[in-house]
Formats: structure tokens, C-alpha cells, sequence
């Protein structure tokens, strides 16, 4: 019984939260109900007004919808710190990057998926730093092959090593930044799907 009165008036709750939010002008019926599992109507607020800055700094009017290369700005500029590389994987996931424009709900759905998948993110860039073994942000070709031709079973040559590194260093500078890394680890897992 005292579950279903909860349950009852957590509903209520949630149903006059939406329409104090749609009177408010914070977003319509549509929006607030495509909020992505963990959003609030704080990250939708939150969300519009960042993206009407973000148009109106650029001289553009303040609507609901951003130019699809501008979600790494947009992220930024709520607190976030992704890689060009994982917006720009958010946005082929959700079928986004054949758009033009993005709009808040759109965002909030990228938004929520990269708070899922910064864990991952957490957990490469621990890899990359255990490779970069003196710490200044760049995986060299020595400490890659240092590493790999000890590790494992059956440890890479240093010619393999040379041959991978060679591989994933993009700008061919003769050191693997983390994006570069991340780039190619994305790569390789889209080609074994």
C-alpha cells in the first residue's frame, strides 16, 4: 500500500515538475519527455542556455539548435572535456552526423551517453599513461617497445613495434599523442564489428 502512494506521489511530483518547467518556458512537452535516462530538467535548462550563448557569441540568433560541428564547443562550454574524436563517435553512434544542426534534446541524449562512457574514457587514458613512461603526455617509439617487447606471453619484436607505432602516428611527428591512440584503438574495434 505505502509503495504505491510513493510511488503515486513521486509521479505527481515529476508530472507538475514538467509542466512548471513548460510554463517557465524551460522546454516543451516533447523535449522534456525525450530527456535521456539521467538527465534532469536542470541539464535541459542548462543545455539551452549554453547553446543560445553559444549561437548568439557567434553573431547567429539564440535558437534551440546548434551547427553539428560545434558539439565539442557546446560541451566545453558546460563543463566538459571531451576529445574531438569521441564527440565526433557520439554523433556517427546517434545517426547525427548527416545533420546539419543539432537540437538541446539531441545534445542531451549525446551528453548522457558521454557521461556512460567516461569511465572507458577514464580507464584508456590510465593505459595511455602506463605507456607513457616518463609522463609527458606522449607515448615515443622506445617507451612503446620497451613495454610490448616484454609484456605477454608472446612479446611484440621491435620491429613490430615500429611497424604499430608507424601505424597510429597520424602526423608522423615519431611520437603517439593520446588521441592518436584513442583513434586508433576505436579503429580496431570498428573493424573486428
Amino acid at each position: 500500500m505505502f509503495g504505491r502512494v510513493k510511488r503515486h506521489k513521486k509521479a505527481r511530483e515529476a508530472l507538475d515538475a514538467k509542466n512548471a518547467a513548460v510554463r517557465a518556458g524551460i522546454g516543451t512537452d516533447e523535449q522534456i519527455d525525450a530527456l535521456a535516462p539521467g538527465m534532469t530538467l536542470k541539464h535541459l535548462g542548462f543545455a539551452k542556455t549554453k547553446m543560445a550563448y553559444l549561437n548568439a557569441s557567434e553573431g547567429g540568433d539564440e535558437k534551440d539548435s546548434l551547427d553539428v560541428k560545434k558539439v565539442l564547443d557546446l560541451f566545453v562550454l558546460c563543463g566538459m572535456n571531451p576529445t574531438q574524436d569521441a564527440v565526433d563517435a557520439l554523433i556517427k553512434e546517434n545517426n547525427l552526423d548527416t545533420q546539419k544542426d543539432v537540437d538541446v534534446i539531441d545534445f542531451l541524449i549525446l551528453w548522457s551517453k558521454y557521461k556512460n562512457n567516461s569511465h572507458e574514457e577514464k580507464l584508456l587514458f590510465a593505459s595511455f599513461q602506463f605507456l607513457d613512461r616518463d609522463g609527458n603526455g606522449v607515448m615515443s617509439l622506445e617507451e612503446f617497445t620497451d613495454i610490448m617487447t616484454d609484456l605477454g606471453e608472446t612479446p611484440l619484436t621491435r620491429e613490430e613495434c615500429t611497424l604499430f607505432t608507424s601505424l597510429i602516428d597520424k602526423n608522423n611527428d615519431g611520437v603517439v599523442q593520446y588521441d592518436e591512440f584513442i583513434s586508433a584503438l576505436r579503429d580496431q574495434t570498428e573493424s573486428l564489428l
